[in-house]
């Protein structure tokens, strides 16, 4: 088997068994899919003969035994008053699931997998029930494998109990004992088996097709790319100057790509066939932007090459991320003005087709272009209309065009698109001319070519002045000799003569300035001298001539091109933006003479569907029902003339690229493996390899853009079964399973920890910034104000984000601080199933959306659901938190209406103006959920347009740890003052149940009586947390005298502070000062036996006496103002009683874990 036929059984059996990871039913579904049978047949593990004969019915003679899935315990939901109680809870659980073999005597015996299922174990997607951790499965799985022994001959009655007994001691150990009294499910006298045979399975299309590489080996490039076990060599990135000509279509008329953008559109348009693009899209970078001009340039490009259009399909396994990309086809693809704006042909409304199952047809049709949009437009009543509105629009875009029949506007279409394709060309290629005259002017003038030229034509000039000189000092001595007596000739043989002649020339040509060498004794040595002169100035006059007129040509050569460059570029450039660079004029580019081919591709397009239409004539109908090779992939090309880019689901995809063909004397399926031009893979950080792997042997290259920074998949497969069934794939050895493991991990191809985004980084021939991941790179980000991206961008992208988002033009439309907080002293509780809850934050939560609702719905001009989101890590706390709105009249759900509470998975790949996030942990139960990993609270943060507000114990969140993701955080939420929101405080409902009297404080009278009465009738200890301490404050309180008083009784009183606070945000000088006034307030008050302690970032403001009364709300006790404009309106929870005994043990504990040592030793 080759490696690509490995990879294919692989991750074939892991979608098989990943259909044990369900354990939350609607009783119909279960129903449907599993047969119920009574407790008493699971204990002794033996089928009665109905059931067994059901099982065995259609199987050969020679079949010995058949394999199951059981699902060993149900338990169902309980009913109130005669109506189930709802809440998102499922209607019946069944936890486990296994895999046995039953034989023809009705005999059960385990056959390999035992799993918890894994919808039911946290963290899980935007549903809100979960009843234990995948850590807590994966370490039992670990440490408590069962093993099968094939040659095991014991009697089958101690295997099966011994396998129960295993079952359960697994069970017990993730899910505790739940149910409880308190949940809502009971066991039911049920357990559920299913032969196994994958027909009814969500992943049956990608499990034929994984089958079919299997059993034919086609030839997939692509498939074979994806499946590479090893990391694609680097290569060098490419300019987008390589390009500029083959980028053809650009989405709008508005605004170019950013450079990322276009950097990685560069690198899918050189992409050769099995090529796998990787875009790594940061939240907000203009993922959809990208790919939205990827889709418009190869629909022009194919356009004028007049061939057929391309097949272009998009998948993702996430609905948000399938809807986000249908909806940009419906609405990102700009109009544009003028006769070629939007659509030619009626009843068109996206650029995108969308393709679900069978199920969800009908719900789809009434909002996407499904397959049925595709046999409407293919009757003959629309083909006429179409026609005509075709050609009316044709004649309008082309009044002068002679013939205006839909051939001859295709043509002048096609005409118009090469015009506009040479404009690019054109000014790719002066550009390029332009830049190799100036790189020859550089190199042969230097770096300033004009001054250069300069000199050197001064130098001509300066030479030939010479050389005329001279010429006219050789006339003159010619004239001498020649005016001279023949006798002085004749006789200049005599030395008396000579020196006569001699000295007549010295004076004659002194006349002219010209002084003759004392040494030269005779008139012809003067003439050779001369002469000589004469023809050294003429060589260097001839070769400084030579020099500028060269040099010259070289400026004559870069100033054509210059002027060449500019004029390409005449119809882009203006005043406002002029064009300097080809750079200038790419973004120029894009929103004009590519926008522009973009329109004209459609129109070329919408005319050639047209006339295929008329070619087909009355064959559509006949071919409507035929699924023959031919017939479907020219019904996918004529439909991509219409729209670009069809949206499906991986689990679809699969069957709309399945064709039939003629065996023996019936009909089989057959894939059209490397069909599709391109895949596009969104959101590709939430695929599963295995659900992926199938589409990408349909396909000849891919364009993958996702995140490994954001969410991960929500893996069903356990790393232990994982590991087993890479074994048995032969693609890893037994003999170094742990090395071997890490190693597939890291490429990204494991069921268990694996996504399509991590492979695809892998497969990428380029690593565009090498201090992120490999592939492509988008940093621009426009969607958050640059205080919330500036916490991701510290947090996960390495300070490389670029904040984009025009603030100016683009404020917050809200008075909410962009990074806030509030403090709530709720309390974390958490089940053995491990699903942590705060039912005071979830209230407060509630209440605070429900209080400004209409402030934010009038700010925005939105409903409620479109404006703010609740974020939480816990699917414990989303139930709280949907149930505190829903009594408050807020929808809430996955509904289009209703506003989304969940898990990070709820709103990834969206976005909403405010955010809230409830990390639910308290002082009572705190955890490493949250900074497990950067990417919970990377998609948290990165939601949010103009606020992230956290709502929740502030304690919980320590700005010294920058180093994890919530310390981090803190640092971003407490940098200002006016970061912290205001809300009265919410009753604590567990003290109440206790028997504690609640009495509530309002503002700074009330707290302050309530503060002397405490300490005047306090026995042992009083705390007193404050945040900010002030000694003016305190003596304003008019308690100092009786905590004095208290002491002398042998009261202990210790006030709790807070060191960052105190010094405040301003300037260092001040933060000092600040500092040692409180330093110097401690020295005071410890020297009268007041406790001054300080405390690392304490957000509570509590006053504790003794064992039995405990005050929590928002009024810092010795930091309020008690007068003026500052004071505030405060409110204060009083708690007493022997219930709250507990609470302040919890308080005391945690304010001296946090007591800051280092203030201590500074002092």
């Amino acid at each position: 088997m080759n490696n690509t036929n490995k990879y294919a059984a692989y991750w074939r059996h892991s979608l098989a068994d990943a259909e044990l990871g369900k354990g939350a039913w609607k009783r119909a579904e279960l129903d449907k899919e599993f047969t119920a049978r009574p407790s008493d047949s699971l204990t002794n593990g033996v089928l009665d003969e109905d059931t067994l004969a059901a099982l065995f019915k259609g199987e050969p003679d020679h079949i010995e035994a058949v394999d199951l899935i059981i699902k060993p315990w149900a338990f169902v939901q309980q009913f109130a008053h005669g109506k189930r109680p709802g809440g998102g809870l499922p209607e019946i659980v069944t936890p486990l699931s296994c895999t046995v073999r039953a034989n023809r005597s009705g005999e059960m015996l385990p056959s390999g997998k035992t799993v918890i299922a894994r919808d039911i174990l946290d963290p899980v997607d935007r549903g809100a029930f979960a009843i234990g951790q995948v850590s807590a499965m994966d370490e039992y799985l670990t440490r408590h494998g069962h093993s099968i022994n094939p040659e095991d001959d014991r009697p089958h009655a101690v295997i099966w109990k011994e396998y129960l007994n295993y079952c359960t001691q697994f069970m017990n150990a993730v899910i505790g004992d739940w149910p409880q009294d308190t949940d809502k499910h009971v066991k039911a006298g049920t357990w559920y088996l299913k032969k196994v045979d994958n027909t009814g399975s969500p992943s049956k299309h990608i499990i034929a097709v994984y089958d079919d590489i299997c059993q034919t080996t086609p030839d997939a490039p692509l498939f074979a790319t994806y499946a590479l076990d090893r990391t694609t060599p680097d290569e060098p990135c490419r300019a987008s100057e390589a390009t500029f000509g083959k980028r053809l279509g650009h989405s709008g008329d508005e605004h170019p790509l950013a450079d990322a953008q276009r950097d990685a559109l560069t690198h899918l348009v050189v992409s050769v066939p099995g090529e796998i693009v990787a875009v790594n899209g940061p939240p907000g970078t203009g993922k959809t932007t990208m790919l939205l001009s990827a889709v418009a340039s190869l629909w022009a490009q194919a356009a004028l090459e007049q061939g057929d259009p391309p097949v272009i399909v998009a998948a993702s396994t996430n609905n948000q991320a399938v809807t986000n990309i249908l909806d940009a086809f419906g609405k990102d693809f700009k109009a544009g003005n003028g006769p070629f704006a939007g659509r030619w042909l009626p009843d068109i409304k996206s650029f995108g087709a969308y393709f679900p199952s069978s199920s969800k047809l009908g719900e789809a049709a009434a909002k996407y272009q499904t397959p049925g949009f595709f046999d409407t437009v293919e009757a003959p009543d629309y083909f006429a209309s179409a026609s005509k509105a075709f050609i009316t629009a044709g004649k309008q875009a082309f009044p002068s065009l002679a013939k205006t029949d839909v051939s001859s506007i295709v043509e002048a279409l096609h005409a118009e698109l090469r015009a506009e394709a040479a404009k690019l060309s054109r000014m790719a290629s002066t550009w390029t001319r332009f830049q190799a005259e100036k790189r020859s002017a550089r190199n042969t003038l230097g770096t300033d070519p004009y001054t250069t030229l300069g000199h050197l034509k001064n130098e001509a000039a300066r030479d030939e002045a010479l050389l005329n000189d001279v010429r006219k000092t050789l006339k003159h001595w010619n004239d001498h000799l020649a005016s001279e007596s023949f006798w002085l000739t004749f006789f200049s043989w005599i030395p008396a003569v000579e020196k006569k002649r001699v000295a007549m020339a010295r004076r004659e040509l002194g006349t002219m300035g010209i002084a003759i060498d004392d040494d030269i004794r005779s008139v012809d040595s003067i003439s050779h001298q001369l002469k000589g002169h004469a023809a050294e100035l003429a060589t260097a006059a001839s070769n400084s001539a030579a020099c500028a007129m060269s040099a010259q040509r070289v400026i004559d050569a870069f100033e054509a091109a210059y002027r060449h460059w500019k004029g390409s570029v005449r119809e882009i450039d203006s005043e406002e933006h002029p064009i300097r660079t080809l750079a200038d004029a790419d973004r120029k580019a894009d929103t004009t003479i590519r926008f522009r081919m973009f329109l004209l591709a459609t129109h070329y397009w919408e005319g050639r569907w047209l006339l295929e239409i008329e070619k087909l004539g009355a064959q559509l109908e006949e071919l409507k029902g035929k699924r023959g090779r031919q017939v479907i992939m020219d019904r996918w090309r004529r439909r991509m003339m219409l729209t670009p880019c069809v949206v499906s689901t991986f689990f679809m995809l699969p069957t709309h690229l399945k064709c039939r063909r003629r065996e023996g004397e019936g009909f089989t399926d057959e894939y059209l493996y490397d069909f599709a031009d391109l895949l596009i893979v969104d959101e590709a950080g939430q695929v599963l390899p295995e659900v992926a792997g199938a589409s990408f042997a349909l396909a000849k290259r891919a364009l993958v853009i996702g995140d490994t920074l954001q969410i991960e998949p929500i893996w069903a497969m356990p790393g232990p079964v994982d590991v087993g069934n890479l074994i048995s794939a032969e693609i890893m050895s037994p003999a170094s399973p742990r090395t071997e493991f890490e190693r597939l991990r890291e490429l990204g191809i494991t069921a268990s920890s694996g996504s399509v985004m991590k492979i695809a980084q892998n497969a990428s021939r380029y690593h565009y910034d090498r201090d992120l991941a490999r592939g492509l790179f988008l940093y621009e980000h426009r969607r958050c104000l640059s205080e919330i991206i500036d916490y991701c961008n510290q947090l996960c992208y390495h300070g490389k984000l670029i904040p984009s988002r025009d603030e100016n033009k683009y404020p917050s439309k809200v008075d909410l601080p962009a990074m806030g907080y509030l403090h709530i002293d709720g309390m974390c509780t958490q089940g053995k199933s491990g699903s942590r809850q705060n039912k005071v934050e979830a209230e407060t939560i509630a209440a605070w959306i429900s209080e400004h609702r209409e402030m934010l719905e009038q700010a925005y001009g939105e409903p409620l659901h479109k404006v703010i989101g609740v974020v939480t890590p816990f699917a414990g706390q989303a139930g709280l938190i949907s149930a505190e709105c829903k009594k408050r009249g807020i929808a809430v759900g996955p509904g289009e209406s209703s506003m989304t509470i969940g898990t990070v998975h709820a709103l990834q790949g969206a976005e909403r103006w405010v955010i809230v996030f409830s990390p639910t942990y308290s002082k009572h139960a705190d955890g490493r959920f949250i900074d497990r990993n950067t990417s919970m609270l990377n998609v948290a943060v990165s939601r949010a347009k103009d606020s992230f507000l956290v709502f929740g114990d502030m304690d919980m969140f320590n700005p010294r740890l920058k180093q994890q993701p919530r310390g981090l955080l803190a640092s971003h939420l407490f940098r200002s003052m006016g970061n912290e929101l205001s809300y009265p405080a919410i009753q604590r409902a567990d003290m109440a149940d206790l028997g504690a009297t609640i009495q509530v404080l309002h503002d700074a009278e009330e707290h302050d009586a309530f503060l002397l009465e405490a300490i005047e009738s306090a026995k042992r200890e009083v705390l007193i947390v404050t945040p900010w301490f002030k000694q003016e404050k305190l003596s304003a309180s008019g308690v100092l005298d009786p905590m004095l008083a208290a002491i002398s009784r042998g009261v202990k009183i210790a006030i709790y502070t807070d060191l960052e606070f105190n010094r405040g945000n301003k300037s260092a000088q001040d933060q000092e000062a600040n500092e040692r006034t409180l330093m110097e307030a401690r020295e005071a008050l410890e020297s009268s036996g007041i406790q001054l302690v300080i405390v690392n970032k304490v957000h509570s403001k509590i006053v504790a006496c003794d064992d039995d009364l405990l005050c929590m709300g928002s009024f810092n006790w010795f930091g309020a103002a008690r007068e003026g404009d500052y004071k505030r309106h405060e409110t204060s929870l009083v708690y007493k009683g022997s219930a709250v005994s507990n609470e302040i043990v919890i308080n005391r504990n945690s304010l001296q874990a946090r007591q800051d040592k280092f203030t201590d030793k500074r002092t």
